[in-house]
């Protein structure tokens, strides 16, 4: 039987009668593609592996049966077999057709790339490695090619005579694997040749003579103040390339923010402060947006440089990119090797509130007369109304109008609240007014959240001393907060954070959306049900409910601008000596923008902000910090260079997570209880169907484990719960389902703002798919802190729209 391999890009692929020689050839020829996402799919194993040595490893162990029998008939799903012709004995390829010198140059330079940009190492530890590692081939090589010509000689023939040996270990693909790969101006050629590298251009800010020392003498020297701009036009092609990216006219979602790479609280903290400018397309699924691959660079410039020159110069190159985009002809990309023309323009752009107002044009920080984008609010209209349609909201004809005003008079900066025109309202379509949207992550869960927990557990302990502060830390290191949860437990809250004058816990933002959610079932029995505080912070839990919602209905917007007048009315008489902050403001304008650009979670800073682990990372390992915005945009670039280059067979892609599935164990569809589940499903399932009953699955991102609660649907307004007892994985069948039982919704209890469910006296089995979920997310069972009788409670994230 031939086996063929998926992972191979070429029409034919490699084919083999022997799983040896396949696992040989995907771990020459594909262990280095930077999506390696592979099924074992050997008798039917649906086991996936992201690792080439675990893919390996795997097979040893679990089918060494089939390795003893490479001319075994299998039925093998990621590396299927070809149905042909074998009377006649079958041909293994040579490794020169399989992978010629041409793609044997390309994995090596795969390798080189994967060693640097993964490991994050230097240019210089990469030449130590090219340089060792050719030296150590050679040895072997010269071991090998000795140790042929002492075999030969010693049956009596000379290796002379033997046809091209002489030549096979000659080969520079043989005894010099790095040729023409040797030195960092080789391999950026080879990168742009081969790989379509799009590198970062200088674009010079200002010049200035400075001090620098030569020999012993200090001199001046002219030095560039230069930012390095991503042309996105480029990086849109190789978007666009990506089956994941949808194709209608392209929304482009601008992100500014600022990214300290040292410690903030050293000498260099300010010096070496970048600001970055990232941008994705709302073309791309949302659940695909998640993954970082789909956020683009566009621009690194040093803090000190931003604000001396300011953003106009940098933006200008995007501006002038995306005028071509504006045009009714719109752009020409080179799309799968065919001419494509796309329109598109900046949608919106996506920051906190410095940063936003920083590129708006706008007043920065909480000192200012006018502390809002969306409106003219002053500080007593701010502490005074909480509806949006108390306050003369701006236009894109007041702003343009008051832009002129300024350069007039530089009085109308602080009548305004706005500094300069921002260059992104040259676009044809796009302007500030309404484009900037309140950012969920730090206004609620940086913001209004980390402020009202503050304020009511000091109102809780210090002044209704319900119970103590180590009470409520014991609880939460004791507390369940389920799997998925388990990387955004709370921290203990200290004495000094919890006595300080400020606003905040020091908490992560999912770290206090974690610790808001589960607080009313972890202190929850130690609160009377008629608290006036705690009724306050169920409200607010009620807001939260709905900011972030994928799904959000025109009644939830209403109620969400109902909900947050009367939690801020009620918020200024509880705590009367505490003020109404800007980010309690800025939610007054939240549900009109989730009427104008969607959910706000679509919005939201949460991954873009994850980006920049990339840098603060590469820039510490690295430590050099002269030019570090060249330095790490360059790098940047190199990186997303590899990931790109990933093999057609692949089950991941460069933006979309593919199916993982854990170990289990396999059994037959007809042996199992649910056999006329899945004929319901599946009509043409057979009794000697082959299934694995995993541990766990991942879909998207999101980890599924037996025993979590998924909410299915709902019931007279009620969600609908059911319990994960099998997950089970068939790939020839497009199976991956999970086997849950029904429990019954009893009621939500207000107090512990949960929903209280327990099992029904008859179980009732369903198999749901991971796609027909609209709240995707795993959910857990808990009792409530401290609670002496048996209660089970699902705290949910958010609530689902109609």
């Amino acid at each position: 039987m031939v086996y063929k391999c998926n992972l191979c890009s070429f029409d034919e692929g490699f084919k083999t009668d022997s799983v040896t020689r396949l696992l040989n050839h995907i771990g020459r020829c594909h262990r280095a593609d930077p999506d390696f996402h592979i099924v074992c799919g050997i008798e039917d194993c649906t086991r996936t592996f992201r690792n080439y040595n675990a893919y390996r490893n795997h097979v040893r162990k679990k089918h060494s049966a089939i390795l003893e029998a490479p001319n075994r008939v299998e039925n093998i799903e990621n590396n299927e077999l070809e149905n042909e012709d074998l009377s006649e004995p079958f041909e293994e390829p040579e490794i020169d057709v399989e992978c010629q010198n041409g793609q044997i140059k390309r994995n090596n330079a795969l390798s080189l790339m994967k060693i640097k940009e993964v490991g994050k190492l230097t240019q210089q530890s990469l030449d130590v490695v090219v340089d060792q590692t050719t030296q150590v081939v050679r040895n072997s090589v010269d071991v090998l090619k000795r140790g042929t010509v002492e075999c030969l000689q010693a049956i009596g023939v000379d290796s002379e005579t033997v046809p091209g040996l002489e030549e096979l270990f000659d080969r520079d693909v043989v005894s010099d694997p790095f040729k023409d790969l040797e030195n960092r101006t080789q391999q950026l050629q080879y990168f742009r040749e081969n790989f379509n590298l799009v590198e970062p251009k200088c674009i010079i800010l200002g010049r200035k003579h400075e001090k620098v020392r030569r020999g012993v003498k200090m001199t001046s020297v002219p030095r560039q103040h230069e930012a390095y701009y991503v042309p996105m036009l480029e990086s849109l092609e190789q978007l666009l390339n990506n089956d994941s990216v949808l194709e209608e006219a392209l929304q482009i979602i601008l992100y500014f923010d600022e990214v300290e790479i040292c410690n903030p609280l050293g000498s260099k903290a300010n010096k070496h402060k970048l600001g970055a400018f990232y941008f994705t397309l709302g073309n791309i699924k949302p659940e695909n947006r998640l993954h970082q691959n789909a956020i683009q660079l566009l621009a690194l410039v040093t803090t000190p440089y931003l604000k001396k020159y300011g953003p106009d110069d940098i933006l200008n190159e995007f501006m002038q990119e995306l005028h071509q985009l504006e045009r009714d002809e719109g752009y020409q990309f080179h799309i799968n090797g065919h001419e494509q023309s796309y329109q598109g323009t900046l949608i919106y752009f996506a920051g906190d509130n410095l940063g936003s107002q920083y590129i708006g044009g706008f007043k920065e920080g909480s000192q200012s007369h006018r502390k809002c984008r969306e409106c003219m609010c002053n500080n007593d209209e701010l502490q005074t109304f909480f509806h949006e349609r108390h306050f003369v909201l701006r236009t894109r004809e007041s702003y343009d109008q008051q832009c002129i005003n300024i350069q007039q008079s530089e009085h109308f900066q602080y009548v305004y609240g706005i500094n300069r025109r921002s260059i992104l309202t040259n676009s044809l379509y796009y302007h500030v007014i309404g484009g900037m949207p309140g950012d969920a992550m730090h206004d609620v869960l940086e913001g209004v959240l980390q402020y009202e927990v503050k304020e009511l557990l000091l109102q809780l302990i210090r002044v209704r001393k319900y119970f103590t502060l180590e009470e409520l830390n014991r609880r939460i290191s004791c507390f369940d907060f389920g799997y998925y949860n388990d990387a955004n437990k709370p921290s203990h809250i200290g004495e000094t954070k919890f006595n300080s004058p400020d606003h905040s816990l020091k908490l992560h933002a999912v770290q206090m959306w974690t610790l808001a959610r589960f607080l009313p079932l972890l202190i929850g029995t130690l609160v009377p049900e008629n608290d006036d505080h705690w009724h306050l912070f169920q409200k607010l839990l009620q807001i939260t409910y709905i900011v972030f919602s994928p799904i959000v209905s025109t009644n939830q917007v209403a109620f969400l601008q109902v909900l947050i007048d009367e939690h801020h009315r009620t918020f200024k008489t509880l705590y009367p000596g505490k003020p109404i902050i800007p980010k309690m403001h800025y939610m007054v304008h939240m549900p009109q923008t989730i009427m104008r650009l969607g959910p706000l979670v679509r919005s939201w800073c949460m991954r873009f902000e994850a980006k920049h682990s990339f840098f603060k990372k590469l820039a510490n390992t690295i430590g050099n910090f002269t030019n570090v915005a060249q330095t790490l945009s360059r790098r940047h670039q190199q990186w997303m260079c590899y990931k790109l280059q990933c093999s057609g067979g692949n089950t991941s892609t460069f933006i979309e997570k593919g199916l993982e599935v854990g170990p289990g164990r396999m059994t037959l569809a007809g042996d199992s209880e649910y056999f006329a589940l899945l004929q319901q499903e599946f009509p043409n399932i057979q009794r000697d169907t082959r299934l694995t009953e995993c541990n766990w699955l991942e879909k998207s991102g999101t980890k599924y484990k037996i025993g979590c609660f998924l909410q299915v649907g709902s019931v007279n307004e009620e969600p609908l719960f059911h319990k994960v007892r099998k997950i089970l994985v068939n790939h020839h069948l497009g199976i991956a389902h999970f086997l849950t039982v029904k429990y019954a919704t009893i009621c939500w209890n207000n107090h512990f703002q949960a929903y209280e469910v327990t099992e029904v006296d008859y179980p009732e089995f369903m198999l749901v798919q991971p796609s027909q979920l609209k709240y995707f997310l795993p959910l857990h069972v808990v009792t409530p802190s401290g609670y002496h009788t048996k209660m089970s409670c699902i705290a949910l994230r958010y609530e689902l729209g109609e």
